[in-house]
């Protein structure tokens, strides 16, 4: 499915402005509220979405999964990958960090698995401390209250660009067109490697925490529950 118009509700207030404005540049600070809602009326709005059972899997393949490294232990992600590991395996984060301190010999490495990384997740009281790469995207975006005139999907995002740069009438030269996913097959075969490692009570839960995203995700695109289904073999009920 190509890009798609979708007409969401709008909130013409400060409830709306202060959080989803926080990071838009051309906004100036002296600026009123009442002009700040005109200039983003202003704009043509698109936003690119993700199913989101596969955003989590790339956001931990490319942020959490690689091993811990000490040297970086103060900075992100490695602070992350440290701080789950001391709730689920403290005992050998102690002795992985002693023996790095002491330089004894060649430690082995160590790494957050992808079940200790959802239970953090699904533990984390609150979304708003999380990085952005694990962050619903709705708390991010704000769909349900901006009016975004196209969705992408970061499936398609090759021919959505394209949609993009021929409706902005960019130059051909500052998009580079290529394949920049694997097919649906691979894909998912990825997906179902780190899913399986899930006990049905971890899928249930991550459901639950995933819920928004879930929703909006299937709203824009219903024939991908099937996704849903497939990964995780529960019945939960995305309507």
């Amino acid at each position: 499915m190509p890009l798609s118009t979708v007409d969401w509700p709008w909130v013409d207030d400060q409830t709306y402005i202060e959080p989803a404005l926080k990071h838009a540049s051309l906004m100036n600070k002296s600026m009123s509220t009442r002009d700040k809602i005109e200039r983003w009326n202003s704009y043509y709005k698109f936003m690119f979405v993700r199913n989101p059972l596969e955003r989590l899997v790339s956001g931990f393949r490319n942020k959490i999964e690689p091993p811990l490294s000490y040297a970086k232990l103060n900075k992100f992600p490695d602070f992350v990958k440290s701080t789950i590991l001391n709730q689920y395996r403290q005992g050998e984060l102690l002795e992985w960090r002693r023996a790095h301190r002491v330089k004894d010999g060649n430690p082995p490495e160590i790494s957050v698995t992808f079940q200790e990384f959802v239970r953090s997740l699904i533990e984390e009281s609150n979304s708003n401390t999380l990085n952005e790469h694990f962050r619903p995207s709705v708390d991010i975006c704000h769909p349900c209250l901006a009016r975004f005139h196209f969705y992408g999907n970061f499936r398609n995002i090759s021919s959505d660009v394209r949609q993009l740069v021929k409706k902005f009438g960019t130059e051909q030269r500052f998009y580079r067109d290529r394949s920049l996913h694997n097919t649906s097959d691979q894909t998912y075969s990825k997906l179902r490697k780190y899913y399986r490692q899930l006990t049905h009570r971890d899928k249930l839960q991550l459901v639950g925490r995933l819920y928004e995203d879930l929703l909006f995700y299937y709203t824009l695109y219903p024939s991908e529950r099937w996704s849903h289904y497939e990964l995780l073999g529960i019945r939960y009920p995305i309507t």
